[in-house]
């Protein structure tokens, strides 16, 4: 019986010594595989950077039994030299293109990028644009304020008709009726007419809360193109309205103190003004026409580009104003303040007690049709020449200093 059993020691002894055989013999494999595929690699080497030619040349050189000064020999040699060469040169062009490969790829790869980069310049461009837009239709909400105030400053005109509902000056305050402006003055915007007309407090309080409300703005010109600077349009509409409509602007400005700054008075043209103690800064006077009264006006960086200017433009500020190419003919400027403004190409033919103005860094570079003896007090007072506008504009820049 136990002869003819076998012990379970020897059986697991026996099954371990078949799985080390096995795994020997799956090692031995992998090292076969290894030495092939390390083969194939040589040859494949061998073969792309030697190639067959060069191989065969150089298996021959090593193994051609003619003396070395033979004719055979030197054949040998001359294969030998011309396979390496065209070896040599395959391999450069080869390198060459692999090496050219990423260049390419990065001047496509900057292609695509520059690509991107202008459809996302063009799609910041529409997205501000819409934002501009989305801003003109929130402002325009306000017209219908605009619209009711100019109704009413109507409606009082009508009722108080031409005996007026109050008329006064700074120098008068009585209500209507108890006194005419004839008495007083003659009206500056029409002395055929009747006089100013003052509009009653509470229309007045209504005319300030506007323009409170009424903020500039960039908005897309006629040429499609937005503008640089924030104006309101709205602001001055409802300025050239008041000022057509005979309003005593000259009560508005000094005794409220109503705010016109970043106004939009381009293109506009007035006649006989009443712009006493105007606020007006920063506002577009751009290709304006108007004559009038500017005293005491804040006017400061406004933009008289092209503009025609004329009348009192006295004691008032206008600095860090453009007038290049403006006219200023024959107006007064009695202790007016041109400091750190633009005058390059303006025509200031008859101007009247201009030794009394400020011109601090004022640019009179190509000034048309100087009073004699203008420039050099002028220059003597501070002003500058700079023609270019690169020099402007870096004399600005730099703190206003050469």
């Amino acid at each position: 019986m136990n002869g003819s059993h076998q012990d379970p020691k020897d059986e697991k002894i026996k099954t371990l010594e078949e799985q080390i055989k096995g795994f020997q013999k799956r090692e031995q494999q992998r090292k076969e595989n290894q030495v092939d595929r390390f083969r194939l690699l040589g040859r494949f080497g061998s073969h792309l950077f030697l190639g067959p030619d060069l191989k065969a040349s150089t298996i021959k050189l090593f193994t051609d039994e003619n003396p070395k000064g033979s004719l055979e020999y030197r054949r040998t040699i001359g294969h030998f030299l011309a396979a390496l060469i065209r070896r040599f040169t395959r391999i450069g062009v080869f390198a060459a293109i692999v090496a050219m490969a990423p260049i390419i790829l990065l001047f496509q790869q900057n292609g695509l990028i520059g690509k991107q980069n202008e459809k996302i310049e063009s799609q910041t461009t529409l997205i501000r644009n819409q934002n501009l837009l989305l801003e003109a239709d929130r402002r325009a909400a306000l017209i219908y304020e605009l619209t009711s105030i100019l109704d009413e400053i109507d409606e009082e005109m009508d009722q108080a008709g031409y005996q007026l509902d109050a008329i006064r000056t700074r120098y008068v305050s009585q209500e209507a009726g108890s006194t005419t402006l004839e008495d007083v003055r003659p009206n500056r915007r029409n002395s055929d007419s009747l006089g100013l007309f003052r509009l009653s407090d509470r229309l007045a309080g209504r005319i300030v809360s506007l323009t409170r409300s009424l903020k500039p703005y960039r908005f897309i010109n006629e040429d499609g193109i937005p503008i640089g600077k924030p104006l309101s349009p709205e602001k001055g509409q409802l300025f050239t309205s008041m000022l057509d409509s005979g309003i005593d602007m000259e009560d508005l400005n000094h005794n409220i103190g109503i705010d016109f700054s970043s106004s939009d008075l381009s293109n506009v043209y007035l006649l006989d003004a009443e712009l006493t103690h105007s606020r007006l800064q920063n506002s577009n006077f751009m290709n304006a026409s108007i004559f009038g009264v500017f005293d005491y006006a804040s006017l400061d960086s406004c933009n008289f580009k092209n503009a025609s200017l004329g009348g009192k433009l006295r004691y008032l500020s206008m600095t860090h104003c453009d007038f290049r190419a403006a006219k200023l003919v024959s107006c007064e400027l009695d202790d007016a303040d041109l400091s750190y403004s633009d005058l390059r190409g303006a025509d200031i033919r008859d101007i009247k007690n201009w030794y009394g103005m400020k011109v601090t860094n004022t640019n009179i570079a190509k000034v048309q049709n100087m009073p004699e003896g203008f420039r050099e007090w002028a220059l003597e007072n501070g002003a500058v020449e700079l023609e270019d506008d690169l020099d402007w504009n870096n004399f600005v820049k730099n703190g206003w200093k050469r």
